[in-house]
């Protein structure tokens, strides 16, 4: 169970013998009081700004989730079933549903979605909108090792955590501001953000009992599930945390609990600029310059690496380039290392570079990364590094 930015995420991967839709159902019954069907209300229910939440409200009967229309779609063999869901939240003078959280958004960051604001008051900022509760599923039955893997999100905003994701917002651009200089641009954000965030902040902690049970019955359900559909009932499946760039993120068992483990607002930040880094990433020469600056400490380096492996390939070229401003420790010169164990990844041919431009710096992190690469039977990695050490691997083969 874990929160990225606006969401809070439960990932497994479970026994694909069962359907999506008996796993969607089994989730779902534990919120039958609670949320509501998301489908585009009809004109007489349309949707209402709450400033207090920052989402939009949504007047209209109760609908138990049983009513919900499941939808269903075949890609490449595979079966992929989606949902999302409006949920009550705790408002003075009757019941309403929220129909979808609204996020704040850095500008030009192409890899998400867009949509118009919903507030004069959001200026120059993106907003994203966020369902309350969301399903998303795939199975896959053609593969050699059939899978299903399933999230299970929730609008941090449905679990009383809304505010968390703005305050990171504002240490950012409070950090960025500090750091380069002044700038309009920035300056209107925070002026804008600011009494949005305190609201937000003010709302969930009127209400923080409330939030904390929910908090709970969402863990203990989605463990429910868990129990439920996956391999062995006897333990949990819980995402691997990767400070590696991978193809796919994926399971390993534990027997530990799972616990709601609360975000660090460090943490937080540190994502929220690494995702100006990015393709056309907002104001991205000063998040570079600010990286490059915080790289300096190695456990913050490898953190960097962390959350760009997380957020996704588009911030890797950013990334080696934060990695290879001097000084370049032998930490990130390991890390950069790791990046060419694809070709094919965004950012190794950047790491290739840089390596290739100073072999004596690198040389002991590539014969200790060759290592590692022929340890784990990694031809394409080996065959990259071995091609910057001289070594030829048809020849040594041969010999």
């Amino acid at each position: 169970m874990k929160i990225k930015n606006g969401v809070a995420e439960l990932w497994a991967s479970l026994n694909p013998a069962f359907d999506l839709s008996e796993i969607l159902q089994g989730f779902l019954q534990g919120f039958t009081d609670i949320a509501g069907n998301e489908n585009t209300p009809v004109d007489e229910y349309k949707p209402l700004l709450d400033e207090r939440q920052f989402c939009l409200l949504d007047e209209r009967p109760f609908d138990p989730l049983t009513q919900n229309t499941q939808i269903v779609r075949f890609e490449h063999g595979a079966e992929i079933l989606e949902n999302s869901f409006s949920i009550t939240m705790p408002v003075d003078g009757g019941s309403r549903y929220v129909a979808e959280f609204l996020e704040f958004c850095w500008p030009s960051d192409r890899p998400r979605a867009k949509e118009q604001s919903y507030h004069a008051a959001s200026g120059p900022w993106a907003i994203k909108k966020t369902p309350a509760l969301a399903f998303y599923g795939v199975r896959n039955t053609t593969w050699k090792d059939p899978y299903i893997s399933v999230h299970f999100n929730a609008a941090a905003g449905a679990l009383g955590l809304h505010s968390l994701h703005s305050a990171a917002l504002l240490q950012v651009l409070e950090q960025d501001l500090a750091f380069n200089g002044p700038d309009e641009i920035l300056a209107e954000m925070h002026a804008r953000l600011l009494p949005i965030h305190a609201r937000i902040a003010q709302y969930e902690t009127e209400h923080a009992s409330f939030f904390e049970q929910r908090r709970q019955a969402f863990l203990s359900l989605g463990m429910e599930v868990l129990a439920r559909f996956s391999l062995n009932q006897n333990f949990l499946i819980q995402e691997r945390e990767s400070a590696s760039p991978v193809d796919l993120l994926v399971g390993q068992t534990t027997d530990k609990a799972n616990l709601w483990t609360m975000p660090n607002p460090q943490t937080m930040a540190l994502r929220s600029w690494c995702e100006r880094i990015g393709w056309e990433g907002f104001a991205e020469q000063r998040a570079l310059a600010f990286l490059k600056h915080q790289k300096q400490d190695d456990e913050i380096a490898k953190a960097i690496v962390s959350q760009c492996v997380s957020l996704g390939k588009y911030t890797w070229p950013g990334l080696i380039e934060v990695l290879s401003a001097t000084p370049i420790s032998y930490q990130c010169q390991l890390e950069i290392i790791s990046f060419m164990a694809d070709p094919n990844w965004p950012g190794a041919g950047e790491a290739y570079d840089v390596i290739q431009k100073n072999p004596d710096l690198f040389a002991a992190a590539l014969q200790e990364s060759y290592q590692w690469a022929q340890e784990s039977n990694d031809d394409s990695w080996m065959a990259m590094i071995g091609s910057l050490l001289g070594i030829d691997e048809d020849k040594d083969e041969d010999e």
